[in-house]
C-alpha cells in the first residue's frame, strides 16, 4: 500500500498528496481538478464544524435559559434562603452565557471561512470548465487535421516530431551506403596505425 503523504500548495493552501502533486505538474486541468477536489473536502470539513458549533450554541443557550429559569423560580425569598444553589444557577448562567458568546464567535469564523471556501470552490468550477471546454477544442481541431489528407505518405499528423524525421532520414542514408545504422567510423585509419 502507498503511503500518501499530503503538503499544503502554496498557491491554493489546500492539501495536495505527493502523487497528486507530481501527476499534476505541466497539466493545468489536472490540477485544477485536485484543487477542486481539496476544496470540496475542506468545504464539507467546515460545513460539519459548522453543523457541530451551532449544535453547541444550541445547547449553550438551553443551559443559559434553564439557569435564569431556575434563579426566577427561587424568587427572592428563595434567593436568600438558598444562598447555595443560587450561587450555583448564577454560576451555570454566567458559564453558558459565556459559551454562547464564545460559540457565537466561532459560528462568525467558521461562516466566513465557508464563504470563502465556497467562492474558490466556484472559481475553480468555473476554470475547470474554461479548461475542459478548451481542450474538447483543442482535441476537435487535431482530430480535423489528421483526418485531412496529408501529401506525405505514412504520415497522418502533421505535427509529427521533427526528431522521429531527422532520425529517419539519417537512417535511409546510413541504407544507401550499405552501412548498419549505428556503424562508428573508423578512426584507426585515420591515425594512420
Amino acid at each position: 500500500m502507498l503511503l500518501r503523504v499530503r503538503k499544503r500548495s502554496v498557491e491554493t493552501g489546500s492539501a495536495l498528496t505527493t502523487r497528486d502533486s507530481q501527476a499534476a505538474t505541466g497539466d493545468p486541468r489536472r490540477t485544477n481538478v485536485i484543487a477542486l477536489r481539496d476544496t470540496q473536502a475542506e468545504l464539507r470539513r467546515v460545513s460539519d464544524q459548522l453543523d457541530a458549533a451551532r449544535r453547541r450554541r444550541d445547547h449553550n443557550r438551553r443551559q443559559a435559559d434553564a439557569a435564569k429559569t431556575a434563579i426566577e423560580q427561587l424568587g427572592p425569598i428563595g434567593r436568600r434562603l438558598h444562598r447555595r444553589q443560587l450561587h450555583e444557577q448564577q454560576t451555570r448562567h454566567t458559564t453558558a452565557t459565556t459559551n454562547l458568546e464564545r460559540a457565537n464567535d466561532h459560528i462568525d469564523h467558521l461562516t466566513a471561512r465557508h464563504k470563502q471556501l465556497d467562492a474558490e470552490h466556484d472559481r475553480l468550477t468555473a476554470q475547470l470548465k474554461r479548461l475542459t471546454a478548451e481542450r474538447e477544442r483543442q482535441a476537435t481541431e487535431l482530430a480535423a487535421r489528421a483526418a485531412r489528407a496529408d501529401p506525405r505518405p505514412g504520415i497522418s499528423d502533421p505535427t509529427i516530431d521533427l526528431h522521429a524525421l531527422l532520425e529517419a532520414a539519417f537512417r535511409a542514408g546510413d541504407r544507401a551506403t550499405n552501412r548498419p545504422p549505428d556503424h562508428e567510423p573508423d578512426t584507426a585509419m585515420d591515425l594512420g596505425l
